[in-house]
């Protein structure tokens, strides 16, 4: 886990946080119950632009076309592939800065392929602005750790075979580190915090030393009433907004 402070170092040094971007919306027609902001379906075909994502560590990231034969006809034109071999069990993941209200959002949804039930394990980390500056510091002190800012996490344990919609209330999540932050999940845009400023994914391997193989078709923040689930997957049924990754261009440095 150490790692991950890594891709927040690099993406610092490029700064990405110089410009804090809100999502915008238009009106939608109230026919479901669950209400969605998309953050990546990788219809662009890449990783570094609308948004841009930074990986560290040993993963290997590539974005492929989807529907293959035997494949659900409904899902996006493309999916993010996520594979490599493990140094101990860590693999290395990704993380994209968000900067914007998370507090609005009861959970967040997952669309994952699992070749094998000993695909890995993926471990999703959100990090709220405690401290009002719009970035995430390493802390020089402890590694792998922040300096003021809170980091929440929970783990998908990827079991199956084929694709699964996988969806997680917030209130599965739990802080990381105790005692740095506010040790609270408030990730408001309020009194100058840039409230939810990045999310990353850390692929590890089912097996010290082994590998870990995985595909993720999109990545949601969902509204409502969640219940947690780890379903075969179907047809998006979720009223869907403007999709977060329109409205960010890290790349723009």
């Amino acid at each position: 886990m150490g790692l991950c402070i890594g891709v927040i170092g690099v993406m610092l040094h490029h700064g990405v946080v110089a410009r804090p971007v809100s999502p915008t919306t238009k009106p939608v027609t109230p026919s479901a119950t669950i209400r969605a902001v998309l953050i990546d379906d990788f219809k662009d075909g890449n990783i570094t632009r609308a948004p841009q994502w930074r990986s560290f560590g040993g993963i290997k990231a590539v974005v492929e076309a989807n529907n293959q034969p035997n494949e659900p006809g409904f899902l996006g034109r493309y999916s993010l592939h996520l594979s490599g071999k493990a140094n101990g069990f860590l693999v290395g993941g990704l993380g994209v800065y968000l900067s914007m209200d998370g507090s609005i959002y009861t959970g967040i949804q997952l669309i994952i392929y699992s070749p094998s039930p000993q695909s890995g394990r993926l471990t999703v980390e959100l990090y709220d602005d405690d401290n009002r500056n719009c970035i995430i510091e390493p802390n020089p002190y402890y590694h792998g750790h922040t300096l003021v800012d809170d980091r929440f996490v929970t783990e998908i344990a990827v079991n199956w075979r084929g694709w699964r919609t996988v969806t997680i209330p917030f209130a599965q999540f739990y802080d990381q580190n105790p005692g740095i932050g506010d040790d609270k999940w408030n990730p408001f845009q309020l009194n100058g915090s840039c409230g939810l400023v990045q999310l990353q994914l850390v692929l590890n391997a089912a097996k010290k030393g082994g590998g870990a193989d995985i595909r993720i078709d999109s990545i949601r923040l969902l509204q409502g009433d969640l219940k947690p689930g780890n379903d075969v997957v179907g047809p998006q049924t979720e009223i869907l907004e403007v999709p977060y990754s329109e409205n960010l261009d890290a790349t723009k440095d």
